[in-house]
This record gives C-alpha cells, structure tokens and sequence, in this order.
C-alpha cells in the first residue's frame, strides 16, 4: 500500500525518476497510449506479469494521477468492468518518458 501524501513531498523529477526505474509501470503506461483504455486483465496479458502487480502499479500510477479508472457496461448484457486510461498529465508525460527499449517487453 503506498502512503497517502507520499508524492506530495516529491518533485515532478523525483517522480519521473520513480517512473523511469521500473519498467513495468512504463510498459503500462505504453500500452494505455497505444490503445486508449485496457482492463487490468488485459493488462496483466499484455505486460506478462501478475495480476497483483497490476493492481500495485496502477495504484502508483493513479496517485501521481497519470491513470484513471472508470467503470462502465460492457458486452451485451452490460457486465461492469474496470477499464484504465492516460489522465491528460499521463498523455503529456508519456512523450517525454525516455528509456532503452532493452529488455521491454513491449520492444
């Protein structure tokens, strides 16, 4: 569980350096670029990592408000789901997030 009022105290530097270091956040970030909106499920298929660790991420990620989630029908009977997308802070970040394509599962 990350604090609340963590990143309060914390530059936009300090915080892009958070970012920066883990690419799993970054592959996130990435994928809700490209695609607009995914659930945490297709997220956790697309970045081949636990559901947990979705979950954790994208809580960091909300905070620092670069994500927001948003429930809505979906399907024909109209089933609930989560979906996630870039906050216009995330959008502006994304573009200026700098790193080696290495070892990304993305590529």
């Amino acid at each position: 569980m990350i604090p609340i009022g963590l990143f309060d105290k914390m530059t936009m530097t300090e915080i892009m350096v958070l970012l920066e270091s883990d690419k799993i956040k970054l592959n996130i970030l990435k994928l809700l670029y490209e695609r607009e909106e995914m659930t945490r499920s297709a997220l956790r298929t697309s970045t081949h990592t636990g559901y947990k660790t979705i979950v954790d991420n994208c809580e960091f990620l909300e905070k620092i408000d670069f994500i927001k989630t948003e429930k809505k029908g979906y399907g024909e009977k109209g089933l609930k789901m989560t979906f996630i997308k870039l906050t216009e802070k995330g959008k502006e970040y994304q573009g200026k997030i700098t790193i080696s394509n290495e070892g990304m599962p993305y590529g």
